[in-house]
């Protein structure tokens, strides 16, 4: 590498950093240094999350960008976001003058009804009930309150991609069941640079980098983060 980076990366809503795991361990064989958040109110319990709001997780990357930022030029901090953590990490690459952004799975347009139902339809053929059950734990497993500090993170950060002048890659499942595909066209679409790639992977659900196609999204994200060092 050219010079010394460090990423910071962002987890999702309602996750933790364990999301983003696989990548940190990969970045770290690279010699990349790799730093996590946990976001306000997550990785405790429902009630815990329900008592925080989206200026809470803003104020938290926020302060983790500034902490890293104490001892590293902008421009060598780059920015990776899981899910809902794009949506941070826009706001962090349209405040500052970051290295780059990297979002995985991120929301613009939420919940794929074609990807839900094929899901259920596949329970019923298989005889399973797996995503019957994982839709119903998700029903009942985030506060209203929080659920609505997402629509209000949503509605305030999706804006900032088009603030984003840094390079971007933003990477999306298409059998993602709670993002519409068409997101990271979006993302893709609305930011300032022209140092920009969209990689559309065809398997590997939401939490893409918790299953069996975990390597190939690792593999995407870091050839792109090595090859703007």
């Amino acid at each position: 590498m050219e010079k010394d980076i460090v990423c910071l990366l962002i987890h999702g809503f309602g996750g933790g950093p364990f999301e983003l795991e696989a990548l940190k361990n990969r970045l770290e064989e690279d010699n990349v240094t790799a730093v996590d958040v946990t976001l306000p109110g997550h990785m405790l319990d429902r009630k815990a999350l329900g008592q925080c709001s989206y200026k809470d997780w803003i104020k938290a990357v926020d302060e983790a960008y500034q902490e890293i930022a104490s001892g590293v030029k902008h421009q060598n901090i780059y920015i990776v976001g899981f899910s809902m953590g794009g949506l941070l990490g826009s706001y962090l690459a349209s405040k500052y003058a970051v290295g780059c952004l990297v979002t995985l799975n991120t929301p613009i347009y939420y919940w794929d009804f074609r990807n839900i139902i094929g899901n259920l339809v596949a329970d019923i053929k298989t005889g399973h009930t797996e995503s019957v059950k994982r839709y119903m734990e998700s029903s009942f497993k985030y506060p209203t309150y929080s659920l609505w500090n997402f629509r209000r993170l949503l509605g305030k950060t999706r804006k900032s991609f088009k603030e984003v002048s840094c390079p971007l890659l933003a990477v999306q499942t298409k059998d993602d069941d709670a993002v519409q595909y068409t997101s990271a066209e979006y993302i893709y679409n609305n930011v300032k640079t022209t140092d920009k790639k969209l990689i559309y992977m065809e398997d590997g659900g939401h939490g893409v980098l918790l299953g069996e196609h975990t390597d190939e999204a690792v593999n995407h994200i870091r050839n792109f983060i090595l090859n703007h060092t």
